[in-house]
């Protein structure tokens, strides 16, 4: 009887596994499609984007968790609230820190920190991951863009393409920097667009 039960419930997380991952890819394509066509609406409300990663943490709990990966958040206790869209700010952070889920291995670690520079938020992610070949880093916020290599793990190549698209938005920047440690992302957001 427990048995029946278990590959029940076995059954049923693979199916919702599933569900998420296309909704997640049809989100994607709508979001490309709009990036695409410069349609990514910007609302500027006042946002803590500290209180912000820490919701986006604590909703990857659970997958931190289950991949084994320690999450560390470091934070500027002063800084200042940004004008911004939470809903699109929200996403890349998603993108960012699940981005360093995927290609960080059980056992590894992710820093988040954020910090306040020249009327500038800052936020980063550093992974311990398998790394990018200095030369797919020019290329890496490119629509469909994959790692070589990295055919085994899900995605659809959109991420990072929406988090450039979402950041310069926000009149903001993003960048990466790797080596055989692993990698890291910086956002750079204006206080005030």
């Amino acid at each position: 009887m427990r048995i029946v039960r278990k590959e029940k419930v076995e059954g049923l997380e693979r199916i919702e596994g599933s569900a998420r991952r296309i909704v997640t890819l049809v989100t994607g394509f709508i979001e490309a499609s709009k990036a695409e066509s410069g349609k990514v609406e910007i609302v500027h409300r006042p946002i803590s984007v500290n209180r912000l990663l820490q919701e986006v943490a604590r909703q990857q709990e659970a997958e931190l968790e289950r991949k084994g990966l320690k999450l560390e958040l470091t934070f500027d206790e002063k800084l200042p609230d940004i004008l911004g869209d939470e809903t699109q700010l929200d996403r890349v952070l998603w993108n960012l820190i699940g981005n360093a889920m995927k290609f960080t291995r059980s056992g590894g670690k992710i820093t988040v920190t954020s910090t306040c520079e020249d009327s500038h938020v800052c936020i980063a992610v550093k992974d311990t991951g398998i790394g990018i070949p200095k030369d797919e880093i020019p290329l890496l916020f490119s629509q469909f863009r994959r790692l070589k290599g990295a055919e085994k793990i899900e995605g659809s190549g959109l991420g990072l393409f929406i988090v450039k698209t979402i950041i310069e938005a926000h009149r903001g920047t993003v960048q990466a920097e790797s080596d055989e440690q692993g990698s890291t992302f910086r956002a750079r957001i204006p206080i005030r667009p």
